[in-house]
């Protein structure tokens, strides 16, 4: 049977039982990707990561991964941190070759550790699925429908508004009730269809 080490570290802690957990398993070698997600489902924290030595590497001491439960994650600090304390040993720094994030340095600062962590530029992107995830449209799909609702409102004397999110509006407001408008689904179109209490009338 093969044993593997495992140390559980609290990160951002100043007293026992406090902080981040995550799990540390090194590794002399990479065990496949179905493995590593089992053993993080089974230790059931945040993130467990796993590192290899990367002898090879003249920029990096360790190859380092992060799992979830669910998932392998891109970056995790938390967990980065655990690693080097587990790790560092008598040195003053280690370095982790990641897959994503490029090289991660940790430190020794003071009592505790430093982390380097990459300056990702930050950049504007349309995110349909997102906005409609969250209850907005874009106003191309509402046009017509909008138009129409404003038309059988104002005709009843109700001035209609419109809230925004970026280019994607999210609800038609008026006096005392606002209806907010998402993209019309099998599970939406079921909820119209089904029975109620109140009448519900559809435009």
């Amino acid at each position: 049977m093969t044993t593997l080490p495992f140390t559980q570290v609290d990160a951002f802690a100043d007293a026992p039982f406090t902080g981040n957990p995550a799990a540390v398993i090194p590794l002399g070698r990479w065990l496949d990707d179905a493995t590593l997600q089992a053993i993080a489902e089974e230790n059931n924290l945040s993130e467990t990561a796993f590192t290899v030595p990367t002898p090879d590497d003249p920029n990096a001491d360790y190859a380092l991964r992060w799992f979830t439960p669910a998932v392998e994650v891109k970056l995790c600090g938390h967990a980065t941190l655990a690693s080097g304390h587990v790790l560092m040993g008598g040195r003053t720094a280690i370095r982790f070759r990641t897959r994503h994030a490029g090289v991660l340095t940790v430190t020794r600062d003071r009592d505790g550790y430093a982390l380097s962590l990459p300056a990702w530029d930050m950049a504007e992107r349309p995110l349909p699925d997102l906005a409609a995830g969250l209850g907005g449209t874009p106003i191309s799909e509402l046009y017509i429908l909008y138009r129409h609702a404003h038309r059988q409102l104002s005709g009843r004397g109700i001035t209609v508004g419109r809230s925004y999110v970026n280019e994607y509006c999210t609800s038609l407001d008026m006096a005392g009730a606002s209806l907010t408008l998402v993209r019309l689904d099998e599970e939406i179109e079921g909820l119209l269809r089904a029975p109620a209490e109140v009448a519900v009338r559809v435009f």
